[in-house]
């Protein structure tokens, strides 16, 4: 029986071979997918509804985004890969309908909390109306908002 003779020069090309490919899958999720398999299992109220998915996990879009009874409009995003190591996972986010337009960067950190850093939008007053159910007012016109920075936190 003829031995296989180890060359520890060949390893380094493997593993890079190995880690080459596994960062190209891993830059070119599709988004459709991640938003199936990751995001949906965890939304148990349904609150979040994304349709018309396409482009990457890393930068994508959606031709429709609704949040709770909120309709947005179009969606797009660009993760930022270096927020990564300040322990945040932060997103550019910029929202288009039929009247509306939201722009602004939001960051998600461990500690459960969300930030928001320089926020602009404007949308129609009346996209608020199901939040005043019950109440004897219509409200019309539109809503302007600058917020430069926010903190959100969970339950309050």
């Amino acid at each position: 029986m003829k031995k296989i003779k180890y060359n520890k020069r060949w390893t380094g090309f493997i593993l890079l071979g190995v880690v080459s490919y596994l960062y190209f899958m891993l830059v070119n999720f599709p988004a459709g997918v991640a938003y199936q398999y990751f995001i949906t299992p965890f939304d148990r109220s349904k609150q979040l509804n994304l349709q018309g998915l396409s482009g990457t996990l890393w930068q994508g879009q959606a031709a429709q985004a609704r949040i709770a009874n909120l309709n947005f409009g179009k969606l797009n995003w660009d993760l930022n890969l270096l927020s990564l190591f300040t322990g945040k996972l932060a997103v550019d986010l910029l929202t288009s309908g039929n009247d509306s337009r939201i722009e602004g960067t939001a960051k998600a950190g461990f500690d459960q909390q969300l930030y928001v850093d320089d926020l602009q939008g404007k949308i129609p007053a009346a996209m608020l109306m199901p939040f005043f159910y019950g109440f004897p007012i219509a409200i019309d016109g539109h809503i302007t908002a600058d917020i430069k920075q926010a903190e959100v936190k969970m339950g309050k």
